[in-house]
């Protein structure tokens, strides 16, 4: 009977790939896995966007895997009360933190339906990770968890366009850490996104009831995604600290408007035309003020002003030509054109220089409950006598394929006229500053209720100015218009195809696995036979 024995033990190694199979699932006590979930949506609230703790990034996931782990389902299938009391929770934990990005905007009541496409992608994340993580064993499941996330990352945002891939990445968790993000300069934010999800994935392989005294091999792969995070963050530090930007700067301003958004209209209806002049006259005066301290380059913020007729329109933007004209200076003039209230506008920008009129163009991505025309036309990079400068409005740059769009153009300084709110100021404007590390140009974001900035192609802060606190609502920062070669801006989404390859790789040999278990079970009833017949 030893053969028989020794074929049971490898069909047991080769569907778990560890020493425990798929039937021997031990049962955790209740109090653990309440605590795993309660240990999980208290992660979640913390971990980014506002009032964001980067520590807890890196363990955001780790009672979430926690509990599938101790799933006393067999076959590696959670039981339909573990699968209810994980979605409960994972929106939970949404809620939570949706409800620290509603603030000043949208009632909270709303933060659970608004929490609930974000925990519904998480949800499906975590069944495909453990169905893989029985099939193929911890080892695997070390690297399968983080590549599963960032792949899932690069697939809504490349396909689906999608605003939950876009600002709850948990790579943006880090954006406290300038030395760490650095490595997006090589392989896109998705590198910061892996290791984050890797140390959650082995501090739940490591705190988990069948790791009290974890084997040698786990505490050798904490060891080596530990040293890869302190080598990234000591390449970061020595980049940061040879500050190499040569070639030519630029004073660039920051122009903001009085009004929030919500102000310019009167029920669905835009404020009087009066009102609308008295705004447009601070903005010019503010823009006049800014190229009398210095400003070569002005960017108004998102919706500055709003128009209503093609006159209108046609009126304020022969205001600002004449105005770049005269002063010698770009202007980068944020505006609406309002065709049924707040339910249709066009969102856009009209880029005015010296020698005229220069670009227009629309706000391409609509961001959540925005009904705009969203733009069609390629993202170009401008010739400017002083360098090569590209524009995006607010939303827009949350998406990586604009800023490489912008990089690949040889883009020296990017412009985002954008509007915020309290719920997400400052961190939406620090996202931005994101794109400028992996394409390698300076960033200068100018924002209504909310924190303006101007950054290196390091991600070094400038200068800020935050529309709450400065009235005057203007900023002015000296920034290096030369580009900054990177490695991302070549080799563009190479990391997150990468990761997806890598899934496919493992999903096939699940696959391979299965089959070769499933052809043992058919040979099951001879084996007495053969034995005997020995």
């Amino acid at each position: 009977m030893k053969t028989i024995s020794k074929q049971h033990e490898s069909s047991a190694l080769l569907n778990d790939g560890s020493e425990n199979s798929d039937d021997t699932i031990p049962h955790a006590s209740p109090r653990r896995r309440v605590a795993c979930l309660l240990f999980g949506i208290a992660f979640f609230a913390l971990s980014g966007s506002r009032f964001n703790v980067p520590i807890v990034g890196w363990v955001a996931s780790a009672p979430w895997l926690m509990y599938l782990r101790q799933s006393s389902t067999r076959r590696a299938r959670p039981g339909f009360r573990d699968m209810v009391a994980l979605i409960l929770a994972l929106e939970a934990g949404m809620a939570l933190h949706m409800a620290k990005m509603c603030a000043g905007v949208f009632p909270l009541a709303l933060a659970p339906i608004m929490g609930l496409p974000k925990a519904s992608t998480q949800f499906a994340l975590f069944l495909i990770f453990e169905h893989l993580r029985r099939a193929l064993g911890d080892m695997w499941g070390l690297a399968v968890f983080p590549a599963l996330v960032v792949a899932s990352d690069w697939i809504g945002l490349t396909i689906f366009a999608s605003s939950t891939s876009a600002l709850f990445s948990s790579g943006y968790t880090q954006m406290d850490d300038l030395a760490l993000l650095q490595i997006i300069s090589l392989f896109g934010l998705g590198s910061v996104t892996f290791l984050v999800n890797a140390s959650s994935a082995v501090i739940a392989v490591l705190l988990d009831d069948d790791a009290r005294h974890p084997s040698f091999h786990y505490v050798r792969a904490a060891a080596v995604i530990w040293a890869l995070v302190v080598a990234t963050q000591a390449w970061g530090a020595w980049r940061l600290d040879r500050q190499v930007l040569p070639g030519p700067t630029i004073t660039a301003a920051t122009v903001g408007t009085d009004l929030e958004i919500m102000d310019m209209f009167q029920g669905e209806d835009l404020v009087s035309r009066e009102e609308l002049d008295r705004l447009e006259d601070i903005l010019f005066e503010r823009t006049e003020t800014v190229i009398k301290m210095g400003a070569e380059l002005v960017v108004w913020n998102e919706l500055a002003t709003l128009v209503s007729t093609r006159h209108a329109e046609t009126k304020l933007l022969d205001r600002g030509e004449a105005l770049a004209r005269e002063k010698g200076a770009d202007i980068v003039m944020g505006y609406g054109f309002v065709l049924d209230g707040l339910r249709k506008f066009e969102n856009k920008y009209a880029w005015m220089g010296p020698e005229g009129p220069i670009e227009a163009s629309f706000k391409h991505f609509a961001a959540p409950g925005e009904n705009i025309i969203s733009g069609t036309n390629p993202f170009r990079v401008l010739e400017r006598p002083w360098g090569r400068a590209a524009c995006a409005i607010c939303y827009d740059y949350d998406f990586p394929s604009v800023g490489l769009a912008h990089a690949r153009g040889g883009a020296g300084v990017a412009v985002v006229p954008a509007s915020d709110w309290k719920g997400i100021d400052p961190y939406h404007t620090a996202m931005a500053s994101v794109r400028g590390i992996e394409g390698g140009f300076s960033v200068v974001r100018s924002v209504r209720t909310g924190a303006s900035a101007a950054y290196d192609p390091y991600g070094r802060t400038l200068a800020s100015s935050s529309w709450f606190d400065d009235g005057r609502r203007i900023m002015t920062a000296r920034v290096p218009v030369a580009p900054l070669p990177t490695l991302y801006s070549r080799i563009g989404d190479a990391f997150p195809c990468t990761c997806l390859g890598f899934l496919l790789l493992a999903t096939g040999l699940v696959v391979v696995r299965r089959r070769g278990t499933a052809m043992m079970s058919a040979e099951g009833p001879e084996a007495p036979a053969k034995v005997k017949a020995t």
